[in-house]
């Protein structure tokens, strides 16, 4: 019975430790340039391996700020009337669609606005303009640049440290049972 323990506290802290490793995350930072400095600055993280066109339902987190606005949008401020994020990780760029509005068709590269133009973002074609709604901020741009692209391991939950510690607590045990039992032999 005490090599079917060990085994199966070998096992659940392996997988504890392959879980933690597995999480791993790729952030990208991007800038808007314009001669004159950054027109807005921001950036996302997705699970790393994540290929394809990824959109905001793909992102783990997300932070966008048009400079000169004070306003920073997080992911969890996507507005529900309208939202648009393409980005290709082959590519390594924002991908450019086309929206529908009361004026008609019109390529954007990155977007969230509520119902009302009140609230939220919206980034034209590259050269192109991007706005804030809720302060009418307005900069021009140039190009953008993706700054950083970076992959590290997530820091593991709370429950994870806990059954890694549970692991090694009782590897350590069953160690020192058996060594007590040999010593007493």
């Amino acid at each position: 019975m005490n090599k079917h323990m060990l085994a199966g506290v070998a096992t659940a802290t392996a997988m504890s430790l392959l879980a933690a490793a597995a999480a791993q995350a790729t952030v990208v930072s991007f800038t808007l340039n314009s001669p004159d400095g950054p027109a807005a600055i921001g950036a996302f993280e997705y699970t790393t391996g994540a290929t394809g066109t990824l959109g905001f339902a793909d992102l783990s987190n997300f932070r966008f700020e048009v400079e000169g606005s004070g306003v920073t949008y997080h992911l969890h401020s996507a507005l529900p009337n309208y939202a648009y994020f393409a980005f290709d990780t082959a590519a390594g760029a924002f991908v450019t669609g086309v929206g529908h509005g009361a004026a008609g068709d019109y390529a954007e590269t990155l977007g969230a606005i509520n119902g009302d133009y009140t609230k939220g973002y919206f980034v034209g074609l590259v050269p192109g303009g991007v706005d804030e709604y809720s302060t009418g901020t307005s900069n021009a741009f140039s190009n953008i640049t993706y700054t950083e692209i970076s992959s590290f391991g997530a820091v593991p939950e709370p429950a994870t440290w806990a059954m890694m510690l549970v692991g090694v607590a009782g590897i350590g045990a069953l160690i020192r049972r058996r060594a007590g039992k040999l010593a007493a032999a």
